[in-house]
């Protein structure tokens, strides 16, 4: 539906047109960028919680005696990778 109207400023006049259709658009363009902007801060609050809890294990790592450390000769290898893994899904390239 259709909405016009005209105003006539003394030397000038003109005319405005509202179509619904496209304002119901820009709402769902609006609203769905909305979304897309909650889902992205979503999963960026979960990465960096993600690498929090990822220094976190290396922290209790090394806080560990080198005797215990060394029955878990991979562990530090693991947590490089989780933590390149969560930095590199950050910025799109994450394909596993």
């Amino acid at each position: 539906m259709a909405h016009s109207h005209s105003h006539d400023h003394g030397a000038h006049s003109h005319g405005h047109s509202l179509d619904e259709s496209a304002t119901m658009e820009t709402d769902e363009t609006m609203t769905e960028a909305n979304h897309q902007a909650t889902v992205v801060a979503t999963f960026d609050s979960y990465r960096q919680q993600a690498l929090s809890a990822n220094q976190r294990r290396r922290a209790d790592y090394y806080a560990l005696p080198q005797r215990h450390r060394d029955l878990l000769p991979d562990y530090n290898d693991l947590l490089a990778k989780v933590r390149l893994y969560s930095i590199h899904a950050h910025h799109g390239g994450c394909q596993t």
